[in-house]
């Protein structure tokens, strides 16, 4: 079974994604995440860190540790790799850096 990607935020976060080829972008206020996580066919979730820490806080840990779909979380202060390496290491047991 395969799984598509989707990027979820405003205009300005999903411009970049939507041109680099990702199909499914959904805008923050018209598309609850937690409607996204329900959605099988999405096996990875792209969310401003922004958008993250706006939502209640079960709804904000539900995101953060869920592992299907994988939610990539990215923060505007650098620390998205080591975010990105802990979500792979989580999800297939491996850290890939090692």
């Amino acid at each position: 079974m395969s799984f598509e990607i989707a990027v979820i935020g405003d205009n300005d976060f999903t411009l970049g994604f939507r041109l680099a080829g990702i199909k499914k972008s959904f805008d923050i206020k018209k598309m609850p995440i937690k409607e996204a996580v329900a959605d099988k066919s999405i096996g990875i979730i792209i969310l401003n860190d922004v958008d993250v820490r706006a939502l209640p806080t079960h709804i904000q840990d539900s995101v953060r540790n869920s592992v299907s779909p994988v939610a990539v979380v990215i923060s505007d202060d650098g620390g998205a790799e080591e975010n990105l390496r802990k979500l792979i290491k989580k999800s297939i047991g491996i850290d890939l850096r090692k």
